[in-house]
């Protein structure tokens, strides 16, 4: 079932491995990790989704729209803004992220997400939907509504550099990512 006025962004851009590749392009049992959630993406519904930060590379091995960062440098608090900003451009409500590297992610896992900011959708508050696992914030993953964009932008200017001081004054529903959303090679 695909939904309207919903877009996805996988955030490519960044540091490289530990070896050189490209994250996203890092091969886990013989496909790069970032189609991984590309598919979990596409398989919950999400039809259009924007690789944040793409390069020649990505684009040859990844099935995503390339959407340069509009902030680069400034890791994923800018290119959630971006995310966000092409998102708005493109007519959509809401913007699913995920980063790059999640071995693990699903499409029953980002269902879980999507559902619960369905239920909450007539909340008269901006909010974000996020991830946490094992009491960890999984940054940058989640829901984003459109309506929070003119908030996220203010904090980005007041100097929030990170996720966790971008959405500091918003309200965030936590869903449980029951191990889905573990970054390759990042803590437990």
């Amino acid at each position: 079932m695909a939904l309207d006025g919903w877009i996805g962004a996988v955030l490519v851009g960044g540091d490289p491995s530990s070896d050189g590749t490209e994250r996203a392009l890092v091969d886990v049992d013989g496909v790069p990790i970032g189609s991984i959630a590309l598919d979990a993406l596409h398989g919950a519904g999400i039809e259009r989704v924007m690789l944040v930060g793409a390069t020649d590379a990505h684009t040859a091995a990844l099935d995503g729209e390339p959407v340069d960062d509009v902030w680069p440098g400034e890791g994923s608090a800018g290119a959630i803004l971006t995310a966000l900003h092409h998102g708005f451009l493109s007519g959509a409500s809401t913007v699913v992220v995920l980063a790059c590297d999640l071995p693990a992610v699903s499409s029953a896992a980002v269902a879980r997400l999507i559902d619960t900011a369905r239920s909450t959708s007539g909340s008269t508050e901006p909010q974000v939907v996020m991830v946490k696992e094992d009491g960890t914030a999984r940054f940058p993953n989640g829901v984003y509504a459109m309506r929070l964009l003119p908030t996220l932008e203010a904090r980005f200017a007041d100097g929030a550099l990170s996720v966790s001081d971008l959405i500091a004054e918003v309200p965030v529903l936590w869903v449980d990512g029951q191990g889905a959303f573990r970054q390759h090679g990042g803590p437990g």
